[in-house]
């Protein structure tokens, strides 16, 4: 049997190397982060809440872990100047976020 081109996905797979788990986890996450973000959009109170009891994941959190997730697929595509920027972005939104609760003014 002769084998095929390769697929942009086996390219991938093969660029990610040992880091696969790590990519799976990060795609995840986005999925989770973009899956909360639609449901805010939509009004979609399940979505953005699991369950009554708990508090709902806000936006911003969303954004923040969303470019933290995608700071992690560019890191294990090893993209090392990209990852560090959508992570650095992600933890600033993180940190203002922060600054909001701790001194209550609306940013």
């Amino acid at each position: 049997m002769t084998q095929g081109p390769p697929t942009h996905i086996s390219a991938l797979l093969t660029r990610v190397g040992r880091h696969r788990g790590h990519l799976i986890l990060a795609l995840v996450s986005i999925a989770i982060c973009v899956a909360v973000m639609i449901g805010w959009k939509l009004g979609l109170e399940a979505v953005v809440r699991l369950t009554p009891t708990l508090s709902p994941m806000q936006f911003n959190t969303a954004l923040a872990l969303l470019l933290v997730g995608l700071g992690a697929v560019a890191g294990s595509l090893r993209y090392r100047l990209v990852a560090g920027l959508l992570a650095g972005l992600g933890a600033g939104i993180a940190g203002l976020n922060l600054v909001e609760i701790a001194t209550g003014f609306g940013l």
